[in-house]
C-alpha cells in the first residue's frame, strides 16, 4: 500500500461509522459489553500482532466499560452512558482516561522488554 492508498484508507475509516483504523473493539454504550466476540475480534484483527497490542487495546476497552458499568448504576440505568457521551466534554474525558490506561500498559511493555 503507498501513501496515498494509506492516506484515503484512514480517511475513510474516520468518517465512516465503523472502527477506527488502530482500535477494532468497541463498547456498547448501553449494555456496557464488548459487542463483537474477544476470540473473534483477536483471530481478525490481532493474529500476527504482538499480545500486548490487544491486551492495551482490551484495557482501553474496560475503561469505557467501568464508566458504562458505573454511570448505568448511579444514573439510571441502560443508556446512561450514551447519555453522558453525547457531551463532547464527556466523550473527550472517557477517551483520554481510556488511552491513558492504554499507553500504561504498552510503556509497561517497552520498560520490562526493550530497556
Amino acid at each position: 500500500m503507498d501513501g496515498k492508498a494509506f492516506n484515503d484508507f484512514v480517511n475513510a475509516a474516520l468518517n465512516s461509522d465503523g472502527f477506527a483504523p488502530s482500535a477494532p473493539m468497541e463498547t456498547n454504550q448501553d449494555a456496557c459489553i464488548q459487542k463483537d466476540g474477544l476470540d473473534e475480534t483477536k483471530e481478525k484483527h490481532y493474529g500476527c500482532l504482538p499480545e500486548v497490542i490487544f491486551d492495551a487495546d482490551l484495557a482501553h476497552e474496560n475503561v469505557h466499560k467501568a464508566t458504562c458499568d458505573e454511570l448505568n448504576r448511579t444514573r439510571g440505568g441502560q443508556g446512561a452512558y450514551a447519555d453522558y457521551l453525547r457531551d463532547r466534554r464527556n466523550y473527550a474525558a472517557d477517551e483520554i482516561n481510556a488511552y491513558d490506561k492504554k499507553i500504561e500498559i504498552l510503556e509497561n511493555w517497552l520498560a520490562k522488554n526493550c530497556r
